[in-house]
């Protein structure tokens, strides 16, 4: 048995064991009476899955990357534009946008280039993102607010990924790759 979905153009897919979902992002757009948005998906897996999954749609460009906290219970999306975007995965409407600072959010946003990448590196209360400029920023992920800001001084980012045992953030991109120590 498999399922299709009228969803096209998937750009991440994330099982979530402990809330028994699959969640997915991609490229197309979800489209209501009012808007026309970017959407991340829910299925439920122990159901039938031809059953309409849970639309979350909230932003501006296709979905780069999905992350689940276990901690907090929440599932973090970001998009090929400044914002990532917190969801109670139950929810259709968003929890919050990862907006930065007090001046961050005057400006409407925390990043100032696309968005890289996000993760939540088990156990550390972070959520660390980082944009095509290098710009990092890390969250404080219980209360949803910047703590601190980095650059990566790199060209053309790719990829990041956190080794929280090591308390190390690795960045690949198309001319070398940092790992960040702290």
């Amino acid at each position: 048995n498999y399922y299709s979905s009228q969803q096209k153009n998937i750009t991440c897919i994330l099982p979530i064991e402990q809330l028994d979902f699959i969640v997915t992002g991609s490229n197309d757009t979800y489209t209501d009476s009012t808007t026309s948005r970017y959407s991340v998906r829910t299925f439920v897996i122990s159901k039938n899955l031809d059953a309409e999954p849970r639309i979350l749609a909230g932003h501006q460009k296709g979905i780069k990357e999905l992350v689940f906290s276990n901690e907090f219970r929440y599932l973090i999306s970001c998009s090929y534009e400044f914002d990532i975007v917190v969801w109670n995965p139950y929810v259709e409407q968003p929890i919050t946008k990862l907006l930065g600072n007090f001046e961050q959010t005057i400006l409407n946003s925390g990043h100032e280039a696309p968005i890289l990448g996000v993760c939540l590196p088990s156990k550390t209360g972070y959520i660390i993102s980082c944009d095509m400029k290098g710009i990092t920023k890390i969250w404080d992920a219980k209360n949803l607010f910047i703590i601190e800001t980095k650059h990566v001084d790199t060209a053309h980012l790719k990829c990041m990924a956190s080794v929280p045992k090591h308390k190390r953030i690795i960045f690949g991109g198309k001319i070398k790759t940092i790992i960040i120590n702290d």
